[in-house]
């Protein structure tokens, strides 16, 4: 990343000259226009929407969409970025393909474009002039069910620096600083929401729950700082009608804009507090700089889930140390910023993932029929059923998982194995799957839409972690009745001591003999763990722990 960062810093220049653009939109429904300029009201200083161009106006550009017009948050991301350089269009995909994917059903639905540089859509499909666009990968509200290959639309086209589309000989176009004068109007205080992505994992769906469960008390904007991946997924489709915004910014611009943006975005929206619920790289790198931007915000950092892997190697940083609170996702976190890095204790407070309580107590009271969640699985019934579920990471360790099943199939043999999830050893998990022959003995499902239906037909969670805060599935699993069976991990073995609702690893035994305790245990488990279960769900309910996160949140304190 530093490599590619200095390349592109020696080939394009910053111009201080703020811009302003002109946008026509030609559709037909004045309600999504009228949403488009709501979206962007904000930055009027430098958009206008227009039915014919003002002739002095250098950067016109129009937005012709075909069949679906894109929402009005990859709208409002697009125009950010067309303000924030001088390229000659957007393209904006709808899913995390990378180029010369994109999502979309057709180019125009995709592409805002400079009529005064591109004169047409034809004359970028043709790839005969030195032009610049860039492709934004920003998954809207709906889901994008088609990708088509771009250069076969745009001939001559080539990539750059990761998202510019590039034609003829031209760099990379300059960087200007737009001029904004108008400030958000704000009814309740403004929290900035920073995770490094929106990506499907447990940090983020914990992220959500909280917005979810504060709403009504604050606004939230949601603005990541690196890139998704495919394999990764990305949750901001859960994030409509959470937040204000989401900007992918790495999507919209370069590193080195990065903190002229942010300015821009804190001038606007006058946030209250910034919420660092994960790190990146760039923050990491800039942290102290970072704490300038926001010298009159609190700024709450909570990005370690491990007390010896992850963001805890950079606490004796000065930028880390500059921050105003610290949250501890268990107690052994916590023992470590004060034990070892000397973070004050006034400054820290614990606290767990939440579930999405109401979810799991419809769920529960629907009774749902089993043999119909079997089938709908594709699990067999007359089994019991034993997952994994997790992002299919180094991290979450699935190869374990496979290895205690492929050494006890021939002892244990009815059980039915799920692995859920998806990630970048996805591939590896079914290759080893194939190689030995477990086919028939483990279903994998990269996604499922909800884990505390699955946990209906589910007669024990694993957890094969090399580290967790506390991963919000076992929470479900212990708020429902479903036996762990885990490494010992975060505050885990906490619970499960409190509730003996399951068995945390021994690691001076086998995964085996491990496995095999816990197995013929498994009905005392059951037992133990559906008694406790209330009392789990009530623990970590949406309203017992968003409000440490309202007290934590709170300025005056």
């Amino acid at each position: 990343m530093d490599l590619l960062f200095n390349l592109f810093k020696r080939n394009t220049k910053h111009e201080d000259k703020s811009k302003t653009i002109q946008i026509k939109v030609c559709w037909s429904d004045d309600s999504l226009i009228n949403k488009y300029k709501d979206k962007c009201f904000l930055l009027s200083d430098n958009v206008s929407f227009v039915n014919s161009f003002d002739k002095k106006t250098e950067y016109k550009y129009v937005y012709n969409p075909k069949n679906k017009p894109m929402d009005p948050n990859q709208f409002f991301q697009a125009v950010l970025s067309l303000i924030w350089r001088n390229i000659d269009y957007v393209v904006v995909s709808g899913t995390l393909d990378d180029y010369p994917l994109i999502g979309t059903s057709c180019i125009e639905d995709s592409i805002i474009y400079n009529v005064t540089t591109c004169k047409d859509l034809d004359t970028i499909q043709k790839g005969n002039q030195s032009l610049c666009g860039r492709l934004l990968r920003l998954p809207g509200v709906n889901d994008c069910e088609t990708v088509i290959d771009i250069n076969g639309l745009i001939k001559n086209a080539r990539i750059e620096y990761e998202s510019f589309i590039m034609t003829g000989d031209n760099s990379i176009p300059q960087s200007a600083t737009p001029l904004i004068t108008k400030k958000y109007n704000k009814t309740k205080k403004l929290i900035f929401v920073m995770p490094i992505f929106m990506a499907v994992g447990g940090v983020e769906r914990n992220t959500i729950e909280v917005m979810r469960a504060l709403k009504d008390k604050y606004d939230f904007c949601v603005i990541t700082t690196e890139r998704h991946s495919k394999a990764q997924g990305s949750l901001n489709y859960q994030l409509d009608g959470l937040c204000l915004f989401n900007i992918d910014l790495r999507e919209l611009v370069e590193f080195s804009d990065y903190l002229q943006v942010l300015n821009v975005l804190k001038t606007i929206y006058e946030p209250d507090v910034v919420w660092l619920c994960n790190n990146s790289p760039w923050l990491e790198d800039n942290l102290l700089q970072f704490r300038d931007v926001f010298a009159d915000q609190l700024i709450v950092a909570q990005d370690v889930y491990d007390t010896k892997y992850g963001w805890i190697e950079y606490y004796n940083t000065e930028g880390i140390h500059s921050l105003d609170r610290y949250i501890a996702v268990n107690e052994k976190i916590k023992d470590t910023f004060m034990d070892k890095y000397n973070i004050d204790e006034s400054k820290i407070k614990v606290i767990y993932s939440l579930v999405n309580d109401k979810k799991i107590r419809d769920v529960l009271s629907a009774e749902l029929d089993k043999y119909l969640l079997l089938d709908k699985y594709g699990l067999s019934s007359g089994k019991k059923h034993v997952a994994l579920i997790g992002r299919m990471t180094s991290q979450k360790d699935p190869i374990r998982f496979l290895e205690i099943i492929n050494n006890t199939i021939n002892t244990i043999k009815d059980i039915e194995y799920v692995i859920v999830g998806d990630g970048e050893l996805s591939g590896e998990v079914d290759s080893y799957i194939e190689k030995h022959n477990l086919g028939e003995h483990v279903k994998h499902i990269k996604f499922v839409d909800s884990t505390p239906e699955l946990f209906q037909v589910l007669d024990g969670l694993v957890l094969t972690s090399v580290y967790e805060g506390l991963a919000i599935v076992s929470i479900e699993a212990m708020s429902i009745g479903v036996p762990v069976f885990s490494t010992d991990t975060g505050d885990l073995g906490l619970f499960i001591s409190k509730t003996n609702g399951g068995l945390i690893i021994d690691d001076s035994k086998s995964d085996i003999d491990n496995f095999e305790q816990w197995y013929s245990n498994m009905n005392e488990y059951r037992i133990n763990a559906t008694k406790h279960a209330p009392e789990m769900l009530d623990f970590f309910s949406a309203s017992s722990i968003s409000k440490q996160y309202e007290e934590l949140f709170d300025v005056n304190k």
